[in-house]
């Protein structure tokens, strides 16, 4: 005669598998971490800590891969995440990484918005940091902004991002205006406004300092504001601007050389940049 109960051995046995594929899941992540936090530290010279480590797969496809949230030891509040291609043995050297944000320009960024914030008095400016390290000059070794300035001088790019908020029907009622900013044609009262803003970035010792201007809708500052300081309290200060509510954006490159607010139209890139007629009818001139 049969078990009358012998469907129970499959439940059991089901429930054996799924335990061992948790176990091993959580024993290969552990292992994924510790090697992730090795790897930070023959980077930057410090440690760090890795958490939330999982499999990711991309939405636009691509290879499976393995993330996880990093953040220095001694800074808690700045964090970036790691990222690794899912194949190849986690026992193995595996130093192929992405970082998103890189940890040496989000720490750049965060210093380097405290500087600004007393100047601008403005807590939603944010900026980001470009640097050719050619000869592997921050290989091991975490370096802050002011021993860069010093060390890196006249070789470190800076953008400054300027959110700004303006009504929509002022903004429409002057859309030329803005429009013609791509023709390099600014009027005074705007030009003499961003000198001031160009006077107070000005540093000689960078190789380049751009100024990016983004303007959103007024109607939206808080939700515009939330995601803004979203970023900054997931400890990310590097970050593309949010799209959402925007109505105009241009980059002003090369601030150093602008002597006076007459020069800036000169100055606004004509790659880099949208303008919209309103939220929903685009009236685009250059795309970024």
């Amino acid at each position: 005669m049969k078990p009358k109960h012998g469907w129970y051995f499959w439940i059991y046995g089901l429930i054996a598998l799924v335990l061992g594929f948790v176990l091993w899941y959580n024993v290969k992540m552990m292992l994924v971490k510790e090697q992730m936090e090795r790897y930070l530290k023959e980077e930057y010279g410090k440690e760090f800590m890795v958490k939330n480590v999982r499999y990711f797969y991309p939405y636009l496809g691509g290879n499976l891969q393995i993330r996880g949230v990093a953040n220095p030891v001694d800074d808690p509040n700045l964090r970036f995440e790691l990222v690794r291609d899912a194949e190849g043995s986690v026992f193995g050297n595996y130093t192929q990484y992405g970082e998103f944000p890189s940890y040496i320009y989000n720490l750049w960024a965060k210093e380097a918005r405290i500087k600004l914030i007393k100047a601008f008095c403005n807590q939603l400016i944010n900026v980001s940091f470009w640097f050719e390290d050619e000869n592997g000059e921050l290989k091991g070794k975490t370096i802050h902004l002011n021993e860069a300035e010093r060390i890196f001088s006249n070789r470190l790019e800076l953008t400054v991002v300027d959110t700004r908020f303006i009504e929509e029907s002022e903004y429409e009622r002057n859309f030329s205006e803005f429009s013609n900013l791509f023709e390099g044609k600014l009027s005074a009262n705007l030009a003499k406004n961003l000198y001031l803003t160009i006077e107070k970035l000005k540093v000689e010792n960078y190789k380049k300092i751009s100024l990016f201007v983004v303007y959103y809708n007024q109607k939206y500052k808080k939700e515009v504001e939330q995601q803004i300081y979203g970023f900054f309290e997931r400890g990310i200060y590097d970050f593309n601007i949010p799209e959402k509510y925007l109505l105009c954006k241009f980059k002003i490159d090369n601030i150093n050389d602008i002597a006076k607010p007459e020069d800036i139209g000169r100055y606004i890139s004509t790659i880099v940049g949208d303008c919209y007629l309103s939220e929903t009818t685009s009236g685009k001139h250059n795309n970024e």
